[in-house]
């Protein structure tokens, strides 16, 4: 049954936000399904896998569990190491042709954690799906240019405002060079240029200040990517970022959050459950567990994994069914926002039937074109109700 992997999974993710807070115990059991669930949305296996170790706490996961555990982490750590290799050749073809390229989020996290005995044990490395780059406009352009020139292929749908088509090469991971930080409030401009640093292990590359970095990872996954809201990798991230920063980096993060006109609340969560993380093990010890204040959006990014994959139900969860899921788990002005966009009026069908039978009874075409659209808003109304209860029953 979807909604009791969903709850088994729920109970994973609470044990593993103990034990990579540095309070590992015993995981709670759950079927192999909750754990394949689990590891695919959260995509933590990597630094959790690292945090069991070899210690009590790993010596008592199932043998499926650890199965699956180990074979997660193998295919994170994998990735993580073709991140490296990249940032070596992307840091060499800066330095050689006099460019500034500053890399983001979890590539960051990938350069600076191989400076540990190894990847596994490294707690900062994070899984990847791309590289993300910031260059100059430009010298973007001529990065992307020279990135073909290696092999690479442009993909995508056309070039987004603040970054260039993806570079896709095989055997290696995608490269997203951008030439704005585009999110409101996240760094842009010249700032961001005058408070880059050197990249620790990938010579010739520069990361963001610590302020900046922090700011951008946690807006990229709250603001960008509200379906990863909470979601322990970009927790981890978030975590390694706070604890690279000064004390009057993280205060200036605070504040931004603090200020921020719509997401205060929410941001302000991500900050401190991203603390609580990297706080370490003393401090998890003294303190008691605190709510998971993200776990109904982790529900609902269950569910819909787990339904997604159901004939029948799939088909009609991507799109505007997905977007109003984590519009209506969100906060209030997600889905005062959201609430806004379905009540305004239809935009035009992009569908060659639904455009016959609009031309040839225009009023039998806009009742069908608003049926549909209930149908979906009532799919994921009632998918957002199941993920809150669930939420609550996690705590």
């Amino acid at each position: 049954m979807p909604l009791r992997a969903v709850a088994a999974a729920l109970r994973l993710r609470a044990w593993a936000l103990r034990t990579l807070g540095g309070a590992p115990a015993a995981p709670p059991r759950a079927p192999a399904a909750a754990w394949r669930l689990f590891l695919a949305v959260e995509r933590c296996a990597l630094p959790l896998h690292a945090r069991l170790g070899a210690g009590a706490a790993g010596a008592r996961l199932p043998d499926d569990a650890r199965a699956l555990l180990r074979a997660a982490a193998t295919e994170e750590l994998q990735r993580v190491m073709a991140a490296r290799r990249q940032l070596q050749m992307l840091g060499a073809l800066a330095a050689r042709r006099g460019w500034r390229a500053v890399v983001l989020k979890g590539g960051v996290a990938a350069a600076e954690s191989a400076a540990a005995e190894s990847a596994a044990d490294s707690g900062a490395a994070v899984d990847l799906a791309d590289l993300d780059v910031l260059a100059p406009p430009a010298e973007g352009a001529a990065l992307a240019a020279a990135l073909d020139a290696l092999g690479y292929a442009a993909v995508g749908g056309g070039e987004a405002r603040h970054h260039l088509d993806e570079r896709d090469e095989p055997d290696s991971l995608p490269v997203e060079v951008h030439t704005t930080l585009h999110h409101g409030g996240a760094p842009t401009g010249a700032g961001v240029w005058a408070r880059a640093v050197p990249l620790g292990g990938a010579p010739g590359l520069e990361r963001p200040g610590g302020a900046d970095h922090l700011w951008h990872v946690l807006t990229h996954s709250a603001l960008d990517h509200p379906h990863r809201r909470g979601g322990l990798r970009d927790l981890l991230l978030a975590a390694a970022a706070w604890r690279s920063c000064s004390a009057a980096e993280r205060d200036e993060v605070r504040a931004r959050a603090a200020a921020h006109p719509e997401h205060a609340a929410m941001l302000g969560a991500l900050l401190r459950t991203a603390e609580s993380l990297a706080a370490g093990p003393a401090a998890a010890a003294a303190a008691p567990a605190a709510p998971d204040p993200f776990a109904r959006v982790a529900a609902a990014s269950y569910l819909f994994a787990v339904l997604s994959t159901r004939r029948g139900i799939g088909a009609l969860l991507p799109g505007v069914t997905e977007i109003a899921l984590f519009s209506l788990v969100g906060d209030g002005a997600d889905r005062r926002r959201f609430w806004r966009s379905a009540a305004a009026p239809a935009p035009p069908p992009v569908h060659r039937p639904m455009t016959r039978l609009e031309r040839a009874a225009p009023r039998l075409g806009a009742a069908v074109r608003l049926a549909a659209r209930w149908r979906r808003l009532g799919i994921a109304a009632g998918m957002a109700a199941a993920s809150v209860v669930l939420g609550r029953l996690a705590r």
